[in-house]
């Protein structure tokens, strides 16, 4: 009876023994697992790894990121410089020019500015019906007003380069709509 309890108290000590182990061993793992998940992955919006960046800056970027997924109408698709506008505008974020500086900088080389054009020419020509040639002037007006035509833009400030390769891809699979 002795050896039976004996067996039985070394396979109970045992089973707590590993019981505990693997216990420990899973909370370690998923320690491991949440501190490096933030620190290899870092925070990603909108598909775009940030890398570890404070909350109030996800924040900022979440906003003004989501001014360049807008696919239509007057929020359509923005160049650097215009969203730089939107962001620090009265009527728009409020934002001073220096805070929405430092996002817009952060957001630059992130982000394939000659695809965001031809997001903008293609609202052009849904929203307002400009097509063709006539797509330029208004991917590259740097405001929104010009007094000496009379002509309204909707103040993209996309570079030359950038509205030329927006026109000649205007209708290209290579981009799928904004909202698909």
């Amino acid at each position: 009876m002795k050896k039976v309890a004996t067996v039985g108290l070394c396979f109970f000590m045992l089973f707590v023994i590993i019981g505990c182990s693997n216990k420990n061993a899973s909370v370690e793992k998923n320690k491991v697992t949440t501190s490096t998940s933030v620190n290899k992955k870092g925070t990603v919006i909108q598909g775009i790894n940030w890398g570890d960046i404070d909350k109030n800056t996800e924040s900022e970027l979440t906003v003004a990121l989501s001014f360049l997924t807008h696919d239509t109408g007057i929020g359509g698709p923005m160049s650097p410089n215009h969203l730089i506008d939107q962001l620090s505008a009265n009527g728009g974020q409020g934002w001073t020019k220096e805070e929405a500086n430092r996002i817009v900088q952060m957001i630059v080389p992130k982000v394939d500015w000659n695809k965001i054009a031809v997001y903008a020419a293609r609202n052009e020509r849904k929203t307002y019906g400009v097509v063709g040639q006539a797509i330029i002037p208004k991917l590259t007006a740097k405001q929104s007003y010009d007094p000496d035509t009379g002509n309204n833009y909707s103040n993209y400030g996309f570079s030359e380069s950038q509205a030329e390769y927006a026109l000649k891809h205007i209708d290209d699979k290579k981009y799928p709509d904004i909202n698909n």
